[in-house]
């Protein structure tokens, strides 16, 4: 018996990316990359990019309310007082939450392989928000991170 669509964690992984890359590298022009680490996307990136996100999958859940947890790294160099850092915060937080959504959870679209829609799930910050301080790295960037999970009904 063939897998059910929103039981596909090729289908989840795909919808997480282009959600963000639709939202922040399109949208709000920010780079972005996935399940990278920071010396790898540091190296490649070009002088001029003082912003980037980097997005890491973390271990997921597929039962019948199924959840896919995730962390989003945000870094900003020459930055001395971190205000470039709070303003790629607030830009990531408008996509995480959902003020006009009577419980505040953003809603995301799933897609199938062919980009067909197979469903929804909705973006939930724990309680707390796992919301991490500022931190400087060994160059003088300054970086920052939420935990966040993916929660939707799959059918398994």
């Amino acid at each position: 018996m063939p897998l059910d669509e929103t039981a596909k964690l090729s289908n989840i992984m795909r919808s997480i990316k282009k959600y963000f890359v639709d939202s922040l590298h399109t949208t709000e022009s920010i780079q972005l990359d996935f399940d990278k680490s920071y010396q790898d996307v540091y190296a490649a990136l070009p002088v001029r990019v003082d912003q980037w996100i980097i997005i890491a999958l973390n271990p997921s859940d597929m039962d019948s309310l199924a959840e896919l947890a995730f962390t989003i790294y945000m870094y900003s160099r020459k930055d001395p007082e971190a205000v470039n850092l709070f303003i790629l915060r607030d830009k990531v937080m408008g996509y995480l939450i959902d003020d006009t959504q009577t419980d505040g959870l953003a809603r995301m679209t799933l897609y199938d392989v062919v980009w067909a829609p197979i469903g929804a799930a909705v973006i939930v910050l724990p309680a707390g928000r796992q919301e991490s301080d500022n931190y400087v790295a060994e160059d003088g960037t300054k970086f920052r991170y939420i935990s966040a999970s993916l929660r939707w009904g799959a059918k398994g």
